[in-house]
C-alpha cells in the first residue's frame, strides 16, 4: 500500500500520510496548511477546466493578470459603491 501513494495526486497522498500518522502537523499550523491545499486544489481544478499543463496555466495567469494599480483600483470602485470585497478571492473565483 505505501509504494501505491507515490502515484497518488497530491492532496490523496498527504491524506493518506496524515490519516496513517506517518507525518504531523507542526502544532497550530492546521490552517496553514488547510489555505495551502485549497489553494492548489483551486489551481488544479483551473488547469483541467482549461485543459492545459502546469505551464500553459502559468502563462495562461500572467497574461490574465492585473497590475497592483488596476487592483487597487477595483478595490477602491468596490469600496466607494458599500459593497464589500470579497476577503477570501479563491472561493469567490
Amino acid at each position: 500500500m505505501f509504494l501505491d501513494v507515490q502515484y497518488y495526486p497530491p492532496m490523496e497522498s498527504a491524506r493518506f500520510w496524515l490519516n496513517e500518522e506517518m507525518l504531523k502537523l507542526p502544532a497550530g499550523m492546521a490552517q496553514r496548511y488547510q489555505t495551502i491545499a485549497e489553494r492548489g486544489q483551486y489551481f488544479a481544478n483551473l488547469a483541467e477546466k482549461l485543459n492545459v499543463t502546469p505551464a500553459e496555466l502559468d502563462q495562461h495567469l500572467i497574461n490574465h493578470s492585473i497590475s497592483e494599480a488596476e487592483h487597487n483600483a477595483l478595490l477602491h470602485l468596490t469600496e466607494a459603491s458599500g459593497e464589500r470585497p470579497p476577503m477570501e478571492l479563491l472561493l469567490a473565483a
